[in-house]
């Protein structure tokens, strides 16, 4: 099924504003041809970004339908979403024969919004985070993880392989590094007190990250424990909580 817009939705981005484009065409034709083709391109984005959130819908409603529990099983998910809506995809890329490379980047974006908006996918998935879950202890030291080398544990889906990703703290700057060290992600770190802290999130080249998070989001920490070796955090990000074991690499 092709997913439609408000009947009204083109003539009020596209139609209307041509009336002033017509009069001043007229007397400009320069100005008639930029402003066709900025309006041709803001249509085009809005539909792309229309496709993405609709079929975020859908891949939540497959998800939820199916009983998936991790995102090692919703590949069948994604495979009907590309067969049914091949044809609008390859409108979004302007081509006829879809890339890898395409199809990846596609599926990362409704990844990212589907992770963000489906609350099946937030109930019933683990966050893959290794580590052991903490209370709060009222002699926790964190001045140690003001500064310095660390790296935290991820679980793969369905699998025993853990991925590693490496961070770095100075000052008032918060890098990871993911993917074996090939992609990063940039954060403002604003400390609250001598155990909470808040990331602001600047940027990323990481595939899925760049899309799941956008510039200017606030993540809310707060050291609750710590070892010799390591440290207990407990995140809050839009009214979600949870924790990892952050590690010391020396």
């Amino acid at each position: 099924m092709v997913m439609d817009l408000p009947t009204n939705f083109s003539y009020r981005i596209i139609v209307a504003p041509l009336n002033i484009v017509k009069i001043m065409g007229e007397t400009n034709p320069f100005f008639l041809l930029f402003t066709l083709l900025f309006f041709a391109s803001f249509h085009s984005k809005i539909l792309s970004q229309e496709l993405v959130e609709q079929s975020a819908i859908k891949m939540c409603d497959c998800i939820e339908l199916n009983e998936y529990k991790n995102a090692s099983e919703v590949g069948p998910c994604y495979d009907k979403l590309l067969i049914k809506h091949e044809n609008l995809i390859q409108e979004y890329y302007d081509t006829k024969e879809l890339s890898e490379v395409q199809i990846n980047e596609f599926f990362n974006k409704i990844a990212a919004k589907t992770a963000s908006n489906c609350e099946y996918i937030k109930e019933n998935f683990p966050t893959g985070i290794v580590g052991e879950k903490r209370t709060k202890q009222s002699d926790v030291k964190c001045d140690d993880l003001k500064e310095g080398e660390f790296y935290y544990l991820t679980q793969r889906p369905a699998s025993k392989i853990q991925d590693t990703t490496f961070v770095s703290i100075s000052k008032d700057n918060y890098y990871e590094k993911m993917r074996n060290r090939t992609t990063y992600s940039y954060s403002k770190i604003v400390w609250k007190d001598n155990c909470r802290y808040d990331l602001i999130f600047e940027k990323s080249d990481d595939p899925f990250k760049k899309e799941l998070i956008k510039k200017g989001e606030l993540f809310r920490y707060e050291i609750i424990a710590n070892e010799e070796k390591s440290f207990f955090v407990e995140i809050d990000y839009k009214g979600t909580v949870f924790q990892y074991q952050i590690f010391k690499t020396n």
